[in-house]
């Protein structure tokens, strides 16, 4: 084994001392184009989700009781596609024609919202949560794979690079909450009673246009592993397999919490804005700051990841805490409506630090999974979505039978846990990774 693996190297990189470098053929200038695909993917799904979550956005306060039903299905749908049909999917086409095909679902939804009508709203987050498993077991499938091509290329570990591709990805793909929400923002300032139809239309161009860029996305191959090899029934097999991975039991509740305070966000977090101020170009306004500091934060957090994983998580600890205390205490002791009024500012401040934490716990999870399951990297993306989309499920299925301050009681509980076991996960990876080192 050679000895040129340092005890900071073993604790950045579990399982360097397997790697032989020496076999690696290093080609510097091949680097560039895994960067570049990373960067259209990015920007394919920028597109593609400035429409969707614009849209996601203001759904809850146009039309409440269609809105939390759609987004139910739709992450009821998302579930079972996580568990039954998105790995298989992705072993027969492949990650890039697994993200097209998604992405027209999302391009789908956003026709449907023309109409707004549940017998059109509830078909389609069906078709879309399926569309959406496959999309993002994809995403995560196809950047874990450049980026092992991008450090291949460069002579360096596999998993060097898998933080700085998370958190490039993350950055320029939140910056469509920038986007999709100044849109509506403003739509619904200046275009009077014709705003929501208008605002749909702009959605569904910039949607189709996410589309097309995601058509000419190029393919980036796995060198570890054929997708095709395995049938699709052993690929929906290695999802419920990998739930006995000590480390995957260690990272559900952590994807399960970030789905839940995603899905508070998006549901409660903008219905609270609208109800409070009467007005819904509010809601674009301060979720379009939440999209800068998130795609700022990501960019920083997946650069970060590498070296300091534990303490970055504490960041996005702290700043959820925060957030969800100030609902708590507003909504259990106070009133935003007159709160608002007369200190607005709050809004963006608090909506700031929401983005710094969802940027923290969207990245961390997806830096880790595609570190440690470099080689099931379909199979571990594919639980991650599985158990998010639930935490989605669970906060939406509460709806406004449950009382804003007690489901905020239950996210800042999941929040709690989740921090438990990261700081487990890393004290036993670094314990494991020290043993590795001196017994070399």
């Amino acid at each position: 084994m050679s000895s040129e693996y340092s005890e900071d190297t073993l604790l950045r990189h579990p399982g360097a001392e397997n790697e032989d470098l020496n076999d690696v053929k290093v080609d510097p200038s091949s680097s560039r184009k895994h960067f570049v695909n990373l960067v259209w993917l990015s920007f394919g799904f920028f597109l593609l989700f400035s429409a969707f979550n614009g849209t996601s956005n203001i759904l809850t306060s146009l039309d409440p009781t269609v809105g939390f039903r759609t987004s139910a299905i739709l992450y009821g749908a998302f579930c079972v596609g996580s568990l039954l049909f998105s790995t298989s999917f992705i072993s027969l086409f492949g990650a890039k024609w697994s993200v097209l095909v998604g992405a027209v679902t999302y391009t789908t939804f956003q026709a449907a919202n023309l109409s707004g009508a549940a017998h059109f709203m509830y078909p389609a987050g069906a078709v879309l949560g399926i569309g959406a498993s496959i999309l993002w077991a994809a995403q995560g499938s196809y950047v874990t794979i450049a980026a092992a091509n991008f450090a291949t290329a460069k002579g360096q570990p596999a998993d060097t690079s898998q933080g700085i591709f998370q958190g490039t990805f993350f950055g320029i793909f939140q910056v469509n909450q920038v986007v999709g929400n100044l849109t509506s923002g403003f739509i619904f300032l200046y275009a009077g009673d014709k705003s929501s139809n208008i605002l749909f239309y702009v959605f569904l161009a910039i949607s189709g246009a996410g589309l097309i860029t995601l058509t000419l996305l190029r393919p980036e191959i796995d060198q570890k592993e054929d997708f095709r090899e395995e049938s699709p029934f052993s690929r929906i097999a290695s999802v419920f397999k990998i739930h006995a991975d000590w480390k995957m039991l260690m990272l559900i509740p952590v994807t399960y919490y970030n789905g839940l305070e995603q899905g508070f966000i998006m549901g409660d977090f903008t219905s609270l804005t609208k109800e409070s101020l009467g007005t819904r170009e509010w809601v674009g306004f301060s979720m379009a700051v939440f999209g800068v500091v998130n795609a700022l934060s990501s960019v920083l957090a997946g650069r970060a990841m590498r070296s300091f994983g534990s303490v970055v998580a504490f960041v996005g600890f702290a700043a959820h805490a925060s957030f969800l205390t100030f609902i708590i205490w507003g909504t259990r002791f106070g009133n935003f409506h007159e709160f608002y009024s007369k200190n607005l500012w709050t809004l963006f401040v608090f909506a700031a630090i929401a983005g710094i934490g969802d940027a923290i716990w969207t990245t961390y999870p997806n830096t880790i999974i595609g570190t440690l399951f470099g080689d099931r990297s379909m199979a571990a993306f594919s639980t991650m979505k599985l158990w998010n989309s639930l935490g989605n499920v669970t906060i939406l299925l509460m709806g406004k039978s449950v009382e804003l301050w007690l489901k905020a009681v239950i996210v800042v509980s999941a929040l709690v846990v989740s921090i438990i076991f990261v700081l487990i996960l890393d004290f036993v990876r670094k314990k494991k990774a020290a043993a590795a080192y001196r017994s070399l």
